[in-house]
């Protein structure tokens, strides 16, 4: 084994390689902690936008809710009813 490449324990190499190998460390963890902070609200929104994507075509136009949204809770009511009554669905 090579000596110049063992590191001994006080030796100034050691001390910057264990700092090196600390600011990467901290560096990755902050990265993490920031990820998951930005993840949190959308995961707070999800919920909400689930039940109000759940509502039927009449209550989102009570609503106010978007035109993109009233005409795909009616597509998916026209889709359930076609399944439940088996008309236009697989043969």
């Amino acid at each position: 084994m090579n000596d110049s490449s063992v590191l001994l324990p006080g030796s100034p190499e050691t001390e910057r390689a264990v700092a090196t190998v600390g600011e990467r460390l901290s560096a990755i963890a902050s990265g993490l902690i920031a990820r998951w902070r930005r993840r949190l609200p959308r995961r707070r929104e999800t919920p909400a936008f689930d039940a109000i994507a759940e509502m039927n075509d009449y209550m989102l136009k009570d609503i106010g809710a978007p035109s993109w949204m009233i005409s795909r809770a009616a597509l998916q009511k026209d889709s359930l009813h076609r399944q439940l009554t088996g008309i236009g669905g697989p043969a």
